[in-house]
């Protein structure tokens, strides 16, 4: 418990200390061991496309609360083109798991309108740039069989989904610009 508390006590005076050590340990590998960079720098390659396919599957399942379609475009060009194909390959998981499903699927029509009220569609051609136009198709096709159901009463007289449909149809059409 003492050493922790020291630790803890020190921590900003003993960060650089750290960091020299793990420097000198990986300086000693890489002179050390032939082949260690280059094993090394696969690793980091194969990690960060790892994180990368992560973080797509957690923008697509966060949807609102995750970061803002402009932070996304930004954080998505940022990365390598190794890192770009898995955060693709993650974000298009679900997206083609919701459309695969379609209504056959309890949740998959209203996620679908959710993904389609919400940042998805800006997100989406944020990341899918422009292969995104068919999968926003399928899911906006989708999202109005949930629509169907969920706003238009026989008999009610109401107009909320014909609306609702013909404004997303606008959207896909025209997409918003900068």
């Amino acid at each position: 418990d003492n050493v922790i508390a020291k630790m803890e006590k020190n921590e900003d005076t003993m960060l650089p200390d750290v960091i020299a050590t793990q420097k000198m340990l990986i300086d000693g590998l890489e002179k050390g061991l032939p082949g260690y960079k280059g094993l090394n720098a696969q690793y980091s390659e194969v990690k960060n496309a790892s994180e990368a396919l992560k973080w797509g599957q957690d923008i697509m399942l966060q949807g609102r609360a995750a970061e803002s379609p402009e932070e996304v475009a930004t954080a998505f060009n940022a990365m390598s083109k190794r890192e770009q194909a898995a955060a693709k390959s993650g974000f298009t998981a679900d997206l083609l798991r919701m459309i695969e499903e379609g209504a056959g699927a309890p949740d998959a029509p209203r996620n679908a309108a959710a993904f389609m009220r919400g940042s998805g569609p800006a997100k989406a051609r944020a990341i899918l740039k422009g292969e995104a136009e068919p999968y926003l198709r399928k899911i906006a096709t989708l999202s109005q069989g949930y629509r169907n159901r969920s706003f238009m009463r026989p008999g009610s007289g109401s107009n909320t989904y014909a609306s609702q449909a013909e404004g997303e149809e606008m959207f896909l059409q025209h997409p918003p610009t900068k």
